[in-house]
């Protein structure tokens, strides 16, 4: 299943990478998504580092599950898109 965490590099989206580390269905490592300023921060996944990219310049297709933790605004820009391709959307704004 590829996910995705809108707000990786915040409190709240360190927390949701912890608890997707935990999770057997995780088989692939989840794409960390950012603002512009989060772009190239390392956050650790089992045991690897995971460059963070800059949602607006990073393709969002064939994502099966996105979290989101980056505010509102941001919320209202990606979560529609991510919805019409089928993704699922779990928004924490």
């Amino acid at each position: 299943m590829k996910t995705a965490i809108l707000g990786a590099t915040g409190l709240v989206g360190r927390i949701m990478l912890a608890y997707l580390a935990e999770r057997t269905w995780v088989d692939r490592d989840p794409l960390l998504l950012g603002s512009a300023r989060s772009v190239g921060q390392a956050l650790e996944f089992r045991g690897r580092s995971l460059p963070c990219q800059d949602a607006a310049a990073t393709s969002l297709q064939d994502i099966d599950l996105a979290l989101f933790s980056a505010g509102a605004a941001t919320s209202r820009l990606y979560g529609p898109r991510l919805r019409e391709q089928g993704t699922w959307v779990v928004d924490n704004s």
